[in-house]
């Protein structure tokens, strides 16, 4: 489960010496990543656009950057929810 969770460790060596430690073990949401291998935009009402889906990130430190073949950018968005109509 998600959220912050004390967490202590306590340890004795071989020689009877102990020692503890304690911790602010902080889990994070699983990222789910789902990104379309193809779309169509051919002007009809489905797969327009192509667009990235993914949960667990931080939506305002989001950055996607699409390179052709040559590494140029030819598109880039910063907003998770805009997808992508195939024009540079």
């Amino acid at each position: 489960m998600t959220g912050s969770y004390d967490v202590q460790l306590v340890t004795t060596s071989d020689l009877g010496c102990a020692d503890t430690i304690d911790y602010d073990l902080i889990i994070l949401p699983e990222v789910l990543v789902y990104a379309p291998n193809s779309f169509t935009p051919d002007g009809d009402e489905f797969n327009q656009n192509w667009r990235v889906f993914m949960e667990g990130i931080d939506t305002y430190d989001f950055e996607l950057l699409l390179y052709n073949r040559w590494g140029e950018i030819i598109w880039e968005s910063h907003d998770i929810n805009v997808g992508w109509d195939g024009q540079r």
